[in-house]
């Protein structure tokens, strides 16, 4: 069976919480939005590899160092999504504007491309498994994460 409207909705909704989540540094909402465990891939923009990961670690991580900034804010649109009552596919644009004030340049990095989110229905919830990262460019401090680590 296809996808209805009613769960394309939810699943729009799911990935506009998390990033929402994320910018608000709501770490609890930000993680019921993940599936147990999630393969992340940031590799296009940072190197490495994909990496799968208990969403509670995910959380960890960025609340580790997101904070460290003094603003972010994820803008996602041109929703296109495609599946199976179980499982679906979610492709959107992303643009990723961090902000911390500095001396080492300008005060913000910003990543525009697109997300590709894979979801699965657990329990009756849509829920993001898979994560990546496409990146088209990047402008302004593209040192920022390293100078709000230091």
């Amino acid at each position: 069976m296809n996808l209805d409207g009613n769960d394309k909705m939810a699943i729009e909704d799911v990935c506009k919480r998390l990033v929402w989540a994320i910018d608000r540094r709501d770490w609890p909402l930000a993680q019921v939005q993940f599936s147990n465990w999630v393969t992340l891939d940031y590799s296009e923009l940072f190197g490495g590899t994909e990496e799968t990961l208990a969403a509670a670690t995910i959380i960890e991580r960025w609340s580790s160092f997101l904070p460290k900034l003094k603003a972010t804010q994820h803008t996602l649109s041109n929703f296109l999504i495609s599946g199976t009552a179980e499982s679906a596919q979610c492709y959107s644009y992303v643009d990723g504007f961090h902000y911390l004030p500095n001396n080492q340049g300008e005060d913000y990095w910003n990543v525009k491309g697109y997300y590709t989110q894979r979801l699965v229905k657990e329990n009756g919830q849509w829920l993001i498994a898979y994560m990546k990262l496409s990146p088209i460019y990047q402008s302004g401090n593209l040192q920022l994460l390293a100078i709000a680590q230091s």
